[in-house]
């Protein structure tokens, strides 16, 4: 879930910038995107992490280092669209379903893997650290989709930056990044 809320802020982030400056911050967060993925190869390249736990934590790293890959690639098609197509808001949204699955199962799967801590330190640690912020992410979004789901059914009733107006206008006036991609 972290890796959707990455790609969130990415969009919102690039295009707070002037459309004639966004290269270098652009050019900034793809690359830090892509060294999120270095520690996670690290990690799971070590031998130690190969060693016996009765948790499957090597498999979620591994499949949170492809989530992370595919994080990437949207990182950059978000960074760099303009118009965004409904096709890749809609992959994007689909991606973001299924990343708070799996954040969940992770967490779910981390929390009982505490014997793995003495067996295999340096995956159990980074498990915990990704788990932990896909937890944040979810506590995230499931206090925003509330809001998203009724500007959706009653039109600018939540935000409407036009006639400036609506439930959150005062808060968001500033940073109404939160209610779109």
């Amino acid at each position: 879930m972290w890796t959707y809320l990455w790609c969130h802020i990415v969009y919102h982030l690039t295009r707070w910038f002037p459309k004639h400056s966004r290269q270098g911050i652009q050019l900034t967060l793809i690359l830090f995107s892509c060294a999120l993925l270095v520690p996670q190869i690290i990690v799971i390249l070590r031998d130690e992490s190969q060693r016996h736990c009765e948790r499957a934590l090597l498999y979620y790293s591994i499949a949170g280092a492809c989530i992370t890959m595919v994080m990437i690639g949207f990182t950059l098609v978000l960074a760099v669209m303009e118009p965004l197509a409904w096709q890749v808001k809609l992959a994007f949204h689909v991606y973001g379903g299924g990343c708070f699955i799996f954040g969940l199962l992770q967490f779910a799967e981390v929390l009982q893997a505490s014997s793995c801590k003495s067996t295999i330190p340096a995956l159990y640690y980074l498990s915990m650290v990704f788990a932990s912020f896909s937890a944040f992410a979810a506590v995230i979004f499931t206090i925003l989709v509330p809001f998203w789901v009724f500007n959706r059914l009653f039109r600018h009733a939540v935000l409407d930056r036009k006639e400036r107006k609506g439930l959150c206008y005062e808060p968001v006036a500033c940073c109404s990044c939160v209610w779109h991609v």
